[in-house]
């Protein structure tokens, strides 16, 4: 399993996630992937961090961390995908995969990162942008599934 992170500036740091995600691991990966990123990419503004409402996610000691270190996470509606653009971002990785075969597992790791790299600052920047369209459409859906 592996994590990352984008802004409309680029993609983030790729974590990869060896052990299961309980609130604890959840906090080394944010640790490790999301403060470098936003070191990284400069930003010195206010975030607003999108994740989905895993337990882990949600667990009181996350919630603490991400308010201690001046993270504000967006309201995220239950079984949404279709709003989260890194899904977007996991689909040209997969895509990119497929039909490929790999001997070992950190050849398909390394194989991974290169595409995580190739994703561009543009693509970032145009699936950012593209929130205002999906929360426009989640609302004229009712809160239903919509093309994305």
């Amino acid at each position: 399993m592996v994590w990352g992170t984008f802004t409309a500036a680029g993609v983030g740091e790729l974590i990869k996630v060896d052990a299961s995600i309980n609130a604890k691991e959840y906090i080394r990966i944010l640790e490790t992937g999301l403060l470098p990123s936003i070191q990284k990419q400069g930003i010195s503004h206010s975030i607003v961090f999108q994740q989905d409402n895993a337990p882990s996610h949600t667990a009181k000691v996350t919630k603490k961390w991400l308010a201690d270190n001046s993270i504000d996470v967006m309201f995220w509606p239950g079984q949404s995908p279709d709003l989260n653009p890194i899904e977007n971002i996991w689909a040209i990785i997969s895509r990119a995969l497929t039909g490929r075969t790999f001997s070992n597992k950190e050849k398909l790791w390394e194989a991974v990162q290169f595409e995580w790299n190739s994703i561009s600052s543009s693509q970032c920047s145009k699936l950012v942008e593209s929130m205002v369209k999906r929360i426009d459409l989640l609302k004229k859906a009712r809160g239903n599934a919509i093309p994305y």
